[in-house]
This record gives structure tokens, sequence and C-alpha cells, in this order.
């Protein structure tokens, strides 16, 4: 099975500080909105967003992370084999 979209649900104390975070900072876009002036509900997307620090770890993953303004550590990772080959089933 192949992973096609990812759509993190997250409970923020401070939603227009998140979207400035993940649009102005991450290069997010903001796909859909609920709720002006005080947005309640937001929906973002980004294609191809850069990774840096990409590491492979000790359980086999090589993945990369990031914390958003509400501190919750946001990890992405793929699965790899011991000679570093990715796992596909």
């Amino acid at each position: 099975m192949k992973l096609t979209a990812l759509i993190p649900m997250l409970s923020v104390s401070d939603l227009k500080r998140s979207i400035a975070f993940y649009r102005d900072g991450l290069g997010f876009h903001v796909l859909n909105i609920f709720g002006e002036p005080d947005p309640k509900w937001c929906m973002i997307g980004r294609d191809g967003l850069p990774v840096t620090e990409l590491r492979v770890t000790g359980y086999g993953m090589k993945e990369f992370e990031l914390r958003d303004p509400d501190n919750y550590w946001l990890r992405a990772g793929i699965r790899r084999s011991a000679d570093g080959s990715r796992v596909t089933s």
C-alpha cells in the first residue's frame, strides 16, 4: 500500500498563530478556513515540503521531524532494511 496523503488533525491553542507557522514558516497553503475573523478550523496543504535533518534511526526508519507552535512533534519517515534499501511490503 502506498501512502498518497497525510492529513494531521491537531487541536491547537491559537489557530491564527498555527496558520502563520505552517503558511509563513513552512510554505503551506491555506486550502479552507472556517470562522472569520476568528478562525475555528482550517485545512492546509503543501507538495514538496523541503526536508532537512533526514536521518536513519536505530529502529530502521529514515525520518525527519519538526515541532509546531503547540509543541507537537510531527514526524514522518519510511522503513528501511538493514542494508539501507527501502522496504516495500
